[in-house]
């Protein structure tokens, strides 16, 4: 059975934000690979995944929920961590 590949979650505070995040890694925002993490409930039964905060990314209407999820994903699933960009 093959293994799926990393997958990459952005952190970030908006999807524009993501886009921004995209463009400084000269990353494609429809990249399979490539999750913006809209909510917390995207988060969920995650696995193989390499997390990637930018830029302001828990100053959200919903900051609690999501760090919560966050900090469970990592727990979840041992998440490989990026470096912030």
């Amino acid at each position: 059975m093959a293994h799926s590949p990393v997958r990459t979650v952005v952190l970030a505070r908006s999807l524009a934000e993501f886009h921004a995040w995209c463009r400084q890694t000269d990353t494609s925002p429809r990249d399979r690979t490539i999750l913006y993490a809209s909510g917390p409930t995207v988060l969920n039964g995650l696995a193989q995944v390499e997390i990637v905060r930018h830029g302001l990314w828990w100053d959200r209407l919903d900051e609690a929920a999501y760090t919560d999820a966050v900090a469970s994903l990592e727990r979840r699933n041992g998440a490989l961590e990026a470096s912030d960009v």
